[in-house]
């Protein structure tokens, strides 16, 4: 809190124990990092798994799984860090992500229809079956992918017009084809989602 809340930061220093500190705040030395308190193992570690819970929840939001629902997730170790990792992350995942159960998985046991979230030491999976309705999601994703199709096909016709590129301003054209480009990326997501439904 100190020097943004003087005040604040004043009054709890002359509770703690002074044991030959000065009588103010605002005269003490700036504390120092003590580098043998660092602990460079464990900030590496967690923040393998603050990535993994930011994946989780776009996922979870990407799939627009209700925050009330409980998730399973699986965690794949790809080495002893990916271990222990995924030990701290039986632990804190439940509370973080919303999810009802967080085992830790030989390749084997890996689920074949599941997102994933790949964090170099260990592979997060989320089981499709368990987040949403499969069927449903792949009518939503067909639909998706058909009316971008459409828009594509609409855009190409435009850009191939002779009356429309001699008369639109450059700008206006370019951003016709930055728009198509946009367009053929989301339906490559989208066909690599519905692969992953399918597989």
């Amino acid at each position: 809190l100190h020097p943004f809340m003087p005040f604040i930061s004043e009054e709890i220093w002359q509770h703690l124990p002074k044991h030959q500190a000065p009588h103010s705040i605002m005269i003490a030395a700036w504390p120092e990092v003590e580098e043998a308190f660092l602990d460079h193992q464990a900030l590496r570690q967690m923040e393998v798994l603050m990535a993994g819970v930011r994946g989780i929840r776009n996922l979870r939001a990407e799939l627009q799984v209700p925050p009330g629902r409980k998730i399973i997730v699986e965690l794949l170790p790809h080495n002893q860090e990916g271990e222990e990792i995924a030990a701290a992350g039986r632990e804190l995942l439940p509370r973080l992500v919303g999810a009802s159960e967080v085992s830790i998985i030989e390749a084997s046991a890996a689920s074949t229809q599941a997102r994933t979230v790949p964090l170099g030491q260990l592979t997060i999976y989320l089981p499709l079956a368990e987040l949403i309705d499969i069927e449903a999601e792949r009518l939503r994703l067909q639909k998706e992918l058909t009316a971008l199709e459409r828009e594509i096909e609409r855009l190409e016709t435009r850009l191939q017009t002779e009356g429309f590129l001699a008369k639109a301003p450059s700008e206006v054209i370019a951003q016709e084809r930055t728009r198509l480009q946009d367009y053929f990326d989301r339906v490559n997501i989208l066909k690599d989602r519905l692969i992953q439904l399918h597989t």
